[in-house]
Formats: structure tokens, C-alpha cells, sequence
């Protein structure tokens, strides 16, 4: 269900991943681990997904601290306090960065590339499709974990 980074593996409290479609509650053309509401998806299976994935991060985790952003191919990145779960966005970005403990940051790629940071005091995520990539949507990500965990871009790890 998740594959996870060795580097970030080893950052204090940063809990992490890149799921598979393997291991979810799914059904038919949608199955197994289906995480996008707008595919048409039962919400039931949708949240016992999220459910599963947050709970493979921390126990202490649910779909409730799901922050998803309605992607737009852009270098948007904004700062995440509260989670909104799985059926409502937080923001029209292509970025989030969080400070707060228990917030679920995620992107969800087809053919882009899902970019996780970690700082100290902070986390990260990029949708980086080659428009977000071209506008520089990660290093844009980079400066705004920077600038609100108030280190450095040496300090930032990234898978």
C-alpha cells in the first residue's frame, strides 16, 4: 500500500508515503485503492481508503486529517492549519506546507510527479506536472517550507 523514502524515513516525525493502487476497499474499474472523489467513487470506500493510508502512517491518524488541494498545474503553494478530509479541498494550489502535527499533506499523480520535503519543524508536497515544473512549483515549495519552519534550503530533504 505504501512506499516510502529511506532519506525521510529517517527526519524526526515526518510521516510519509506513495501509495499503490494495492490494498483498499475498491471495487470493479476503481479497485483497490482509489483515493480520487471525483472518479465517481462510493464515499464509503473513498474514506475507508484514506482511512487505510492514514492509518499505514500513524495509528493516531484518519481520513479526517486528509488536506487535499484541487491541483491546477500551477506553482501555488499554500500553508496548511486544518485538514478538511477527503471530499473537500483546501486551496486551488499545486503546493502545501504544513507546520502542525497530524495533517495528512497530499497530491494525487497520474503522469506528474508527487515531490515530498521535509524540514526541520515542517512538511511539504509538490504536484509536479510539467507545467508546475516549468512555473517551478518545488522550489516554490521549498521556499515556503523555509520560510515558515525559519531555516534553510540545506535543511530541506526531499523524495
Amino acid at each position: 500500500m505504501l512506499c516510502q523514502s529511506k532519506l525521510l524515513g529517517t527526519q524526526s516525525g515526518v510521516f510519509h508515503g506513495f501509495t499503490t493502487r494495492e490494498g483498499g476497499a475498491s471495487t470493479g474499474s476503481l479497485s483497490s485503492l482509489n483515493l480520487a472523489w471525483c472518479s465517481g467513487e462510493q464515499k464509503e470506500s473513498l474514506w475507508a481508503n484514506w482511512d487505510k493510508v492514514a492509518k499505514a502512517l500513524a495509528p493516531e491518524l484518519s481520513a479526517a486529517s486528509v488536506a487535499l488541494l484541487h491541483q491546477v498545474h500551477g506553482n501555488r503553494v499554500v500553508e496548511v492549519s486544518s485538514p478538511k478530509g477527503p471530499f473537500e479541498v483546501v486551496a486551488d494550489a499545486d503546493g502545501a506546507v504544513t507546520t502542525k502535527k497530524g495533517i495528512i499533506l497530499a497530491v494525487r499523480v497520474a503522469d506528474c510527479v508527487p515531490v515530498l520535503l521535509a524540514a526541520p519543524g515542517g512538511v511539504a508536497v509538490a504536484h509536479a506536472g510539467w507545467r508546475g515544473a516549468a512555473a517551478q512549483v518545488v522550489p516554490e515549495a521549498v521556499r515556503l517550507l523555509v520560510k515558515v519552519t525559519q531555516g534553510h534550503p540545506d535543511q530541506v530533504r526531499a523524495a
